[in-house]
């Protein structure tokens, strides 16, 4: 029996074929996700992005879907710090994370890069602009290498 995500996902994925990629964002803040969604849309090629505020909800996601990117807030009512990017790369091993979290220290940062994240942004110091950036770039390199395996 396939859950209400997997069927948001297809449905997602019939109204955007001409998109960049496909992200999961996993937040838990309303008005973080709403920045972000904001942000993308101003792409030239906004990546089709869907999300979750729960890591039981991202890890069923993953489980039945498969993503370009995703997108991981360290502080989750039901998961966080470093073993949420552990959790992450578990059930998506070759998908790359981009870490983007209020939580800031150096250690926190050094645990997240260790379990697998390919970046670490800093929400309030890093910009959208910076994020929306780091975004494409990693949907740019993970289309690049699914192309060269073909």
């Amino acid at each position: 029996m396939r859950d209400n995500y997997a069927y948001a996902y297809d449905d997602a994925c019939d109204n955007q074929s001409n998109t960049l990629g496909r992200v999961l964002l996993i937040e838990d803040n309303k008005s973080d996700v709403q920045l972000i969604r904001r942000a993308l849309q101003e792409t030239h090629q906004p990546p089709l992005l869907l999300d979750t505020p729960r890591m039981i909800d991202a890890l069923l996601l993953l489980d039945h879907a498969i993503f370009d990117l995703v997108l991981l807030d360290l502080n989750l009512v039901d998961s966080n710090g470093s073993a949420s990017v552990a959790a992450v790369r578990a059930a998506a091993p070759g998908t790359p994370i981009i870490v983007y979290s209020g939580a800031q220290t150096n250690r926190l940062q050094e645990e997240a890069l260790i379990c697998g994240a390919a970046r670490f942004l800093t929400k309030g110091h890093e910009s959208l602009g910076e994020l929306r950036c780091a975004i494409e770039q990693m949907l740019h390199r993970s289309t690049f290498t699914a192309q060269e395996l073909l």
